[in-house]
């Protein structure tokens, strides 16, 4: 992954760019100037930093999440004669420019793009990176006008994680008129908002007519949807705020779920994505996650609309649409169905019944005795080597705890661990082929007495269209409603509304509707009605209360509502609400609740109680005090459930918020929850607990303090390694140590972090907090996170995980030319079972801002790893001299370390060893104009390390200790000009273990 994705980003970098070197970084930087898009790279340490997780970049702004030292910034800036003059943002803010120049030109059209391609050889192995960016936008003559976009990435290599589905083949063109008629080729959104059964808005991508016949707007798409649309609802856990998984599948390659298609409704409420709004999603293992401001329970209600991607089964088809929300007549014509391209699955698909819910498509084949990897004893695959057995296999990564396999380093190959104990399958899902005729006819009209509405739904479908055995299938649904005006008599005035409906649901499925109405069966379970008959008045006394009765008949049952409120009687609140669901013999569903509020001119006090009665009766009552404007909350709540008169469950929650937005020198939030449970003669508590506090005076100081705390969090972290190919991850494999090292160059693995459900509950605790003073470049930041056992156990024994980063630096104590300075980074990890990490780094010495800028300073370094397999311990003392020299043509950047290292290392399979010895190391950075559209970079390092005791046998020794002579070295020749970028790269490194290893980079980029 990381492999493509470092080639990904040079790809834009691969010119002579613009270069900002900073000693250290801990606040905003802002740009002059806006920057082409994905155009920035930013280093620290020689790491290239990560966006939205290291910093945030808003096209002018970046942003740091905290202090970084030794960071460069690599940009290109959109040339003065360009501008950006407008941003349109879709799937997770991908931003499509378009770029106009200044000066006006013949017809009025603007064109602007780059064109862009690199290659790399590696082991007598070549890739190709190839990206297009292009934008046009202006008048053909005085009646049409044109725009499009172009934004295509594409590789010979397998993609990774880094290349989203939507950035493949991302293209628009599109015609325009005065009269509004518009004619289109690419990317579109297809969108319903007026239906009463069908409500979707997806992407797609094809061709499209948009006109419009007096007031009404016609549309025609011909095209195939970048997926398949899919809803899931759930009930929260009471206290978690997740992950919850939405979706069954995971992809590790691509996204699960297409990046912006989704709506999240909790208890009916439309929510927001983002980190600082309501929730998170992965859209690659479709994990949602609600963020403190949503604080859930066993009552919330979660329903979640989104577009899946399928590109095995993809949706296509035509669809007319006549009118829209804003009209009386409406109706839509659909034909589509999803479109499998391989034949032989085809055939395969043409023996499955329809009543299948999905086939499992083996990655398995048989090839002949003495020809494959595989051999199949028992259902199970066990790997022989190849031209030792019988068959060829693939095996798709389905997620942690999903697959019956792993994946072994040693041999590289599929071991069989048991059922859903591992993470890759041989088979994959894919549902079956749905294919479909709909017409959708809509009449609604406003007249003197009232409103009408009426609808019809109908339409012929296949659940598999490749079974030609099967027939269509029939779905008929229709909706007749009126809606009085009001009809009023002095202080009273009253509305009646009538519904008769009918819906098969087989297309509200497809479609994904939101399931807005329907009744709880005895099993708790929610059902969408086949028949409804609704009848509701809402009686009305001016100033005095506001009411709504309702009657319905759903199928079998029976639903009566009331619903009684005021906020007008002497400056006090009333609400009234009952909901009963009814069978012939009984209540299946009933609930009460009353609410009195009282408001003073400070303070205001509100009182509830609520009984509901389904599988069994539960009564909810509590106070509630608040101020007008809610910045200070209390709330006492108590729950009690029963079962055959036998109390099974209590809870006692007491609830604290507070809120202050003083200003922008001052903003601060509290919020406490407590409960205590009760439940089947078993006692336990809960703690959730989220404070943020900001200050800022002006250009001295500010202070940063985040925390979150609660006591129940049921998901643990598993990290799992996955083989992506030579030289495409992050992380290669020492089987001598049976552990896994960073190696952005040549790795093979890549790291997958996820969350699985735990056999125990954890307390989840997490402190983050900053210092900075800016007369002083001095900072501190703490982030310390943990699970445990008990929220007050701190010690390790009692933990499951927990993670711990300090850092501490000032780069200018005194405002002289040389100054001291001091830094000093701390990290701590520890998983339990898997493994254990210290790191302590200490810089301090003297720093000259004059002309000639150099440091010398002393550095102490502990490094401390326990795993599995055993574990090392090493220490240093060094000395460092650092330099820079800068011109007009020339920035030439130097660095000399000697020191001494000593320690230990211990594994099961090498033995134990002390280690010590001395390390010499020389490396620089050097770029250079040699004319004005030619230059060169070189990054030479160098280093000896001889060892006194000892020796550099594991690999993770290896690579912070190379014994002997160790070079890398990486050689860069760029040629520039207004139109046309080239860089040739020679990236190579010598130890006495890996001897040589070397790679040739080329790029080449045009503009217009």
């Amino acid at each position: 992954m990381f492999y493509f994705k470092f080639f990904y980003l040079l790809l834009f970098f691969n010119f002579y760019p613009d270069t900002v070197k900073l000693d250290y970084v801990y606040d905003d930087f802002i740009f002059e100037n806006p920057l082409y898009k994905n155009s920035l790279q930013i280093t620290s340490e020689d790491r290239i930093l990560k966006e939205n997780d290291d910093f945030y970049f808003d096209g002018k702004k970046i942003s740091f999440s905290k202090t970084f030292k030794d960071v460069k910034i690599i940009y290109i800036k959109v040339a003065d004669s360009l501008k950006i003059e407008n941003y349109k943002y879709k799937n997770e803010n991908v931003a499509e420019e378009i770029v106009k120049k200044d000066e006006e030109k013949e017809n009025n059209i603007y064109i602007a793009g780059v064109k862009g391609i690199s290659m790399i050889n590696q082991n007598n192995s070549l890739d190709i990176d190839q990206v297009t960016e292009f934008s046009i936008n202006g008048n053909i003559d005085s009646f049409w006008s044109v725009e499009g976009y172009i934004n295509d990435n594409s590789s010979t290599k397998d993609l990774g994680l880094n290349i989203p589905v939507y950035q493949i083949e991302n293209f628009r063109i599109s015609l325009k008129n005065l009269n509004g008629t518009q004619f289109f080729l690419g990317n579109s959104i297809l969108k319903n908002n007026w239906s009463k059964f069908l409500n979707f808005s997806k992407e797609i991508f094809g061709l499209g007519f948009i006109s419009n016949f007096k007031s009404y707007p016609i549309n025609f798409t011909y095209s195939t949807d970048k997926g398949n649309f899919r809803s899931t609802s759930f009930y929260c856990l009471d206290g978690i705020l997740g992950p919850y998984r939405i979706v069954e599948e995971k992809n590790l390659f691509d996204y699960t779920i297409t990046p912006g298609s989704e709506r999240v409704y909790l208890n009916g409420e439309l929510l927001k994505n983002g980190e600082d709004k309501d929730y998170t999603l992965d859209y690659y293992t479709g994990e949602i996650t609600f963020t403190n401001k949503q604080i859930v329970d066993q009552n919330s209600y979660v329903y979640v609309e989104f577009q899946q991607l399928n590109m095995n089964s993809l949706n296509s088809g035509y669809n007319i649409s006549f009118g829209d929300e804003l009209n009386d007549l409406r109706f839509l014509y659909s034909n589509e169905g999803n479109q499998i391209f391989d034949q032989k699955l085809k055939d395969e698909l043409s023996l499955y019944p329809s009543d299948s819910s999905y086939i499992l498509l083996k990655g398995y084949q048989f090839v002949g005795a003495g020809n494959g990897e595989y051999i199949l004893t028992d259902s199970i695959f066990n790997f022989v080597g190849r031209g030792n057995g019988d068959y060829d296999v693939e095996f798709y990564y389905v997620g942690f705890g999903n697959g019956d396999y792993i994946y072994s380093p040693v041999d590289f190959s599929y071991i069989y661990v048991g059922k859903d104990n591992g993470n890759y399958s041989p088979y994959r899902r894919v549902e079956l082929p749905f294919f479909y005729h709909l017409l959708d006819l809509s009449y609604s009209k406003d007249f003197k007495m009232g409103n009408y509405d009426f609808e019809i739904l109908t339409g012929l479908y296949k659940k598999n269209r490749y079974n030609l055995q099967e027939e269509f299938l029939k779905d008929f649904s229709y909706l007749l409603s009126y809606e009085s005006k009001r009809i009023s008599f002095k202080s009273f005035s009253s509305s009646f509304s009538f519904k008769l409906r009918e819906n098969d649901t087989i297309f509200k499925t497809k479609w994904n509707k939101k399931n807005d109405y329907g009744y709880i069966t005895n099993d708790t379970t929610f059902k969408t009605p086949f028949r409804e008959i609704t009848f509701s008045v809402q009686p009305w006394f001016e100033k005095i209360f506001k009411s709504k009765l309702s009657f319905s008949k759903l199928d079998s049952f029976n639903m009566i509502s009331t619903n009684f409120n005021s906020d007008t009687l002497f400056n006090n609140a009333f609400d009234l609400k009952t909901n009963y669901f009814l069978s012939k013999d009984s209540f299946v569903y009933r609930n009460e609740s009353i609410t009195f509020t009282r408001f003073f001119k400070f303070l205001n006090f509100s009182f509830f109680i609520e009984n509901e009665e389904k599988s069994f009766s539960t009564v909810r009552r509590g106070i509630k005090s608040f101020t007008s404007k809610r910045d200070f909350i209390f709330e006492f709540r108590n729950e009690e459930s029963f079962k055959d008169s036998l109390k099974v469950k209590k809870i006692d929650a007491f609830k604290f918020e507070m809120n202050r937005l003083h200003d922008e020198k001052l903003t601060g939030s509290f919020m406490a929850e407590y409960k205590i449970f009760d439940e089947n003669n078993t006692k336990k508590n809960i703690l959730l607990l989220n404070m943020f506090y900001k200050k800022n005076n002006k250009n001295f100081y500010e202070y940063i303090l985040n925390t979150y705390i609660t006591s129940l969090s049921i998901y643990d972290l598993v990290e799992t390694y996955v083989y992506v190919g030579k030289g495409k991850g992050e992380y290669i494999y020492d089987s001598q140590t049976n552990t896994y090292i960073y190696d952005r160059i040549y790795g093979d693995y890549i790291l997958v972090k996820e969350n699985k459900l735990s056999s125990e509950p954890f307390s989840k605790r997490n402190l983050n907090t900053s210092l900075r003073f800016y007369p002083f470049e001095t900072s501190l930041n703490f982030d310390y996170s943990d699970l445990s056992k008990n929220i007050l156990e701190t010690k390790e024994i009692n933990l499951n995980q927990s993670n711990l980063k300090f850092t501490f630096l000032s780069n200018r104590i005194l405002k002289s030319s040389i100054t001291p300075f001091f830094n000093l980074n701390y990290e701590r990890s520890f998983y339990k079972n898997i493994s254990y990490f210290k790191n302590s780094l200490f810089d301090f010495g003297l720093k000259n801002f004059s002309d000639i800028n150099y440091s010398i300073f002393y550095r102490r370094e502990d490094e401390l790893r326990e795993e599995k397999s055993g574990k090392y311990d090493i220490n240093s003392n060094s000395f460092v001299f650092q330099f820079n020299l800068s011109g007009l043509h020339e920035d030439y950047n130097f660095s000399i370390l000697y020191g001494y290292f000593y320690g230990f290392y211990d594994y099961t399979a090498l033995g134990f060893s002390n280690i010590d010895g001395n390390k010499a190391e020389f490396s620089s950075d050097i770029e250079r104009k040699i004319f004005s559209n030619f230059s060169f970079n070189i990054t030479p390092k160098v280093s000896y390390t001889l060892y006194k005791n000892g020796d550099d046998i594991p690999l993770n020794i290896n690579y912070k200790y190379p014994k002997g002579v160790y070079f890398e070295n990486t050689l860069s020749f760029l040629y520039n000009t207004n139109f046309i970028n080239i860089k040739i790269s020679h990236i190579m490194d010598y130890s006495i273990r890996n001897s040589l290893r070397q790679r040739v980079f080329f790029s080449l980029f045009t503009y217009f």
